[in-house]
């Protein structure tokens, strides 16, 4: 009789044991799709790059003189153009201090 007692016992606590582990396996899952679903909502974390002295722009993120650049090479501004962006840029750059 004390054989069939400890089994039942032994059989219940193993059945307790894998309900555990089992409740750890969702928790762990929705915890982490919920992770995934805020980190995905979140505007982009990565490392800042520094330009130039004073200045730190987003890696994808064009600085003016690029874009002016871009702009010169598709056509959509011409040469003269060109020099009086670079003019305002220099200038701009002057005022706020930054090192080249």
């Amino acid at each position: 009789m004390m054989d069939g007692v400890m089994g039942g016992v032994m059989g219940l606590m193993m059945l307790l044991f894998m309900l555990i582990a089992a409740g750890a396996v969702v928790v762990g899952a929705v915890g982490g799709a919920r992770i995934m679903r805020g980190v995905r909502g979140r505007p982009d974390r990565s490392p800042a790059v520094e330009g130039r002295a004073g200045t730190d722009r987003q890696i994808g993120q064009r600085s003016p003189l690029d874009q002016a650049k871009e702009r010169y090479a598709r056509g959509e501004i011409d040469h003269a153009e060109l020099d009086r962006l670079l003019d305002v840029l220099i200038k701009n750059d002057h005022r706020t201090g930054a090192d080249r």
